[in-house]
């Protein structure tokens, strides 16, 4: 269960041990039954609740420092750690007592997954400074061997009667008639054959 205040606007909700939560009267707190539900109705997780808030305030010295010196930018949601480097991005969700890495899709645009646009890395580490370090490494093997995304044909109109594309696809749909009727006569005969064959064994 997540718990809110009736009477406040910041529209908060909080683990039920939360301090800012058990100063509220009784008669004033109203509940959510999930998480999920307290986001769609507009609600925000307290930063001191969220489960990856008090990883993120320990280190938060060493990883503003980490960014600055490597062009990278950090976030912190009450859901999520987000991070962009040059080439990439990242979410550090909550799972349990751990942290899970998710990577943004650059191939894939499926939205469909617990994360909308990213795919589970599978990797797991101790601490958001290991998880930047991790990025570190995917990015410059990223950069060595660079992911090629195919292009898409894109589908052009029918050439017009008179050009040299519209000669060019008659004659090639010609040799095609003609290569399927002589296949055509190659297998009337090889039926023919087979035929007379069964004929003189009867």
């Amino acid at each position: 269960m997540f718990y809110y205040s009736k009477k406040s606007r910041r529209r908060v909700v909080h683990n039920a041990d939360c301090a800012c939560i058990q100063s509220v009267a009784t008669e004033g707190i109203g509940a959510f039954e999930r998480l999920e539900v307290a986001y769609k109705a507009g609600y925000r997780l307290c930063r001191s609740c969220s489960p990856i808030a008090k990883p993120y305030r320990k280190e938060r010295d060493k990883l503003e420092a980490y960014c600055q010196n490597h062009s990278v930018s950090i976030f912190f949601d009450d859901r999520f750690i987000g991070i962009s480097t040059p080439i990439s991005q990242w979410k550090i969700l909550p799972d349990g007592n751990k942290m899970v890495l998710y990577h943004k899709n650059t191939i894939n645009k499926d939205t469909a997954g617990p994360v909308p646009g990213y795919h589970l890395q599978w990797v797991r580490q101790e601490t958001i400074m290991d998880y930047l370090e991790y990025i570190r490494d995917h990015d410059y093997y990223r950069n060595i061997h660079p992911v090629h995304i195919p292009h898409k044909k894109k589908n052009s109109p029918p050439p017009q009667k008179g050009t040299k594309r519209y000669r060019k696809e008659r004659t090639k749909a010609a040799k095609k008639a003609r290569r399927q009727s002589i296949n055509n006569v190659l297998n009337l005969i090889d039926s023919l054959h087979i035929q007379d064959r069964t004929d003189y064994s009867e």
